[in-house]
Protein backbone atom coordinates (compact mmCIF):
# COMPACT_ATOMS: atom_id res chain seq x y z
CA UNK A 1 0.00 0.00 0.00
CA UNK A 2 1.05 3.15 -1.22
CA UNK A 3 2.09 6.07 1.52
CA UNK A 4 -0.86 8.04 0.61
CA UNK A 5 -3.33 5.64 0.84
CA UNK A 6 -2.54 4.61 4.27
CA UNK A 7 -2.79 8.38 5.01
CA UNK A 8 -6.46 8.40 3.04
CA UNK A 9 -7.35 5.28 5.82
CA UNK A 10 -5.76 7.22 8.35
CA UNK A 11 -8.07 9.85 8.50
CA UNK A 12 -11.12 7.75 7.65
CA UNK A 13 -10.41 6.55 10.95
CA UNK A 14 -9.56 9.41 12.62
CA UNK A 15 -13.19 10.68 11.24
CA UNK A 16 -15.04 7.38 12.54
CA UNK A 17 -13.52 8.07 15.86
CA UNK A 18 -14.16 11.30 15.84
CA UNK A 19 -18.05 10.32 14.85
CA UNK A 20 -17.95 7.89 17.71
CA UNK A 21 -17.02 10.47 20.13
CA UNK A 22 -19.77 12.57 19.33
CA UNK A 23 -22.25 9.92 19.90
CA UNK A 24 -21.14 8.94 23.04
CA UNK A 25 -20.66 12.51 24.27
CA UNK A 26 -24.47 12.87 23.83
CA UNK A 27 -24.77 10.68 26.72
CA UNK A 28 -22.85 12.86 28.54
CA UNK A 29 -23.15 15.34 31.84
CA UNK A 30 -20.79 17.76 29.75
CA UNK A 31 -22.80 17.44 26.71
CA UNK A 32 -26.19 18.63 28.53
CA UNK A 33 -23.98 21.74 29.85
CA UNK A 34 -23.06 22.45 26.47
CA UNK A 35 -26.34 22.31 25.23
CA UNK A 36 -27.54 24.96 27.68
CA UNK A 37 -25.02 27.23 27.20
CA UNK A 38 -25.00 27.14 23.21
CA UNK A 39 -27.84 25.76 21.97
CA UNK A 40 -27.39 24.62 18.36
CA UNK A 41 -23.72 25.51 18.51
CA UNK A 42 -22.85 22.88 21.25
CA UNK A 43 -20.57 20.64 18.76
CA UNK A 44 -18.25 23.92 18.24
CA UNK A 45 -17.02 22.94 21.95
CA UNK A 46 -17.22 19.15 21.68
CA UNK A 47 -14.59 18.03 24.30
CA UNK A 48 -11.60 16.12 22.73
CA UNK A 49 -11.62 12.66 22.22
CA UNK A 50 -9.69 11.56 24.88
CA UNK A 51 -11.90 14.06 27.22
CA UNK A 52 -14.78 12.22 26.42
CA UNK A 53 -13.66 8.72 27.01
CA UNK A 54 -12.30 9.68 30.13
CA UNK A 55 -15.78 11.34 30.94
CA UNK A 56 -17.28 8.60 29.95
CA UNK A 57 -15.46 6.59 32.50
CA UNK A 58 -16.04 8.17 34.84
CA UNK A 59 -19.89 8.87 34.53
CA UNK A 60 -20.66 5.06 34.07
CA UNK A 61 -18.60 3.91 37.28
CA UNK A 62 -20.75 6.52 39.35
CA UNK A 63 -23.78 5.11 37.49
CA UNK A 64 -23.17 1.90 38.49
CA UNK A 65 -21.74 1.89 41.88
CA UNK A 66 -22.51 5.19 43.64
CA UNK A 67 -26.07 5.93 41.59
CA UNK A 68 -27.72 7.85 44.39
CA UNK A 69 -24.67 9.74 46.08
CA UNK A 70 -23.94 13.12 45.61
CA UNK A 71 -20.79 14.32 43.27
CA UNK A 72 -17.43 14.30 44.88
CA UNK A 73 -14.93 17.37 44.04
CA UNK A 74 -13.60 15.90 40.95
CA UNK A 75 -16.92 14.21 39.20
CA UNK A 76 -18.35 17.69 39.56
CA UNK A 77 -14.99 19.63 37.78
CA UNK A 78 -16.08 16.92 34.83
CA UNK A 79 -19.74 16.47 34.67
CA UNK A 80 -20.76 20.26 35.70
CA UNK A 81 -18.51 22.30 34.03
CA UNK A 82 -18.71 23.39 30.22
CA UNK A 83 -16.32 22.26 27.38
CA UNK A 84 -15.46 25.67 26.13
CA UNK A 85 -13.88 26.35 29.40
CA UNK A 86 -16.08 29.00 30.43
CA UNK A 87 -17.62 29.83 33.76
CA UNK A 88 -21.10 30.66 32.43
CA UNK A 89 -21.99 31.94 36.37
CA UNK A 90 -25.66 33.68 36.26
Amino acid sequence: MSNIHTFINLGKELEDITNEASSLWSWLPSYKVAEKHHGDYKYEVQPKVADVITEASMYFAKLKHRPNEPLNDEEKEWFERCPCGESHDD
